[in-house]
């Protein structure tokens, strides 16, 4: 039996719900309000682009700096 074809309102809540699960909506979220001595994101207003390029570089650096200790201490 062939399974029906989603559409486009199923594949578009399951990405959202995979953004979810992974922390990235979050992420997102505390990035576009984050704010500290060296940064105030109410200076630039990020776009959303800028937020989900900003979030891949976050992503890439952390993935590049994990590392046995680290794992261990969690």
């Amino acid at each position: 039996m062939l399974k029906p074809v989603s559409n486009k309102t199923d594949v578009c809540q399951g990405y959202q719900q995979a953004l979810d699960d992974f922390g990235i909506t979050e992420l997102l979220a505390k990035l576009s309000n984050y704010s500290d001595a060296d940064f105030d994101s109410a200076w630039i207003q990020p776009q959303q682009q800028e937020l989900e390029n900003l979030a891949v570089i976050l992503i890439s650096q952390l993935t590049d700096s994990i590392n046995g200790k680290l794992v261990a201490n969690n």
